[in-house]
């Protein structure tokens, strides 16, 4: 092979390898933010950031964006949107201010008959072996009270977290969103604010990682009866 040849050859190499670096500098998780998209609605959505579709299919109840998407730092609003064509907004977040290296829960609530978007920062810390962090995120229109017990455990005293409609633990800023609990604790109990007989609905967390905070939503389904469901953290 020619000298020319050969150094041609090393010219585009490099060039590919600075374009797959600069790729790579572009989606860091340390230079954008990264948005999971949850479904808590009876009506099928798909998500967008700003004017642009970010999820290929709609989602529809309990579903979320498995795959994080990337949105750069500055002000964006996020919005879901109807399947029609032309789509129409479901409900969208005002702008928000991202920042880089940050991630964010978006969830797409019901309130009655009116929808919003309930942003939740993901500010979860490792806790020690044998507990895990629990968010309970309320995604019903109604206030109720939780109760986090062993599986076989009774319901007592103060509720774990007492929450108004469309609220999370912890609030939208994130601010120990995640409650820190012992392994055994994992049957989730909600009750009509004040009271502790008639359970609403209830919840045995059945994966209690160590490194990786458990977000339970409880959201009526079509029938309106409370069915709560996990999301997983996206990648």
């Amino acid at each position: 092979m020619s000298r020319i040849k050969v150094a041609s050859m090393l010219v585009l190499l490099s060039l590919a390898a600075a374009c797959d670096n600069k790729k790579q500098d572009i989606v860091s998780p340390s230079s954008v933010a990264l948005v999971d998209f949850v479904n808590a609605s009876n009506a099928s959505a798909v998500p967008y950031v700003g004017a642009t579709r970010e999820w290929p299919v709609a989602l529809t109840f309990q579903q979320w964006s498995t795959a994080c998407t990337v949105v750069q730092p500055g002000s964006q609003t996020l919005t879901f949107k109807t399947t029609d064509s032309p789509p129409a907004d479901i409900a969208s977040t005002s702008a928000t201010s991202f920042t880089a290296g940050t991630r964010i829960t978006s969830i797409l609530a019901n309130n009655g008959t009116t929808s919003s978007v309930i942003l939740l920062p993901e500010s979860f810390t490792n806790v020690a072996a044998g507990s895990y962090g629990l968010r309970i995120v309320n995604a019903t229109g109604s206030p109720a009270d939780f109760y986090v017990t062993s599986k076989t455990g009774t319901v007592s005293g103060t509720p774990t977290a007492a929450l108004g409609a469309l609220s999370a633990t912890g609030g939208t800023t994130g601010a120990n969103g995640f409650l820190t609990l012992t392994d055994d604790l994992i049957k989730i109990s909600m009750f009509n604010t004040g009271t502790q007989t008639g359970a609403l609905s209830t919840f045995t967390v059945t994966n209690t990682p160590a490194t990786m905070g458990t977000t339970v939503v409880f959201a009526k389904n079509a029938i309106g009866a409370i069915s709560p469901f996990v999301v997983m953290q996206c990648f």
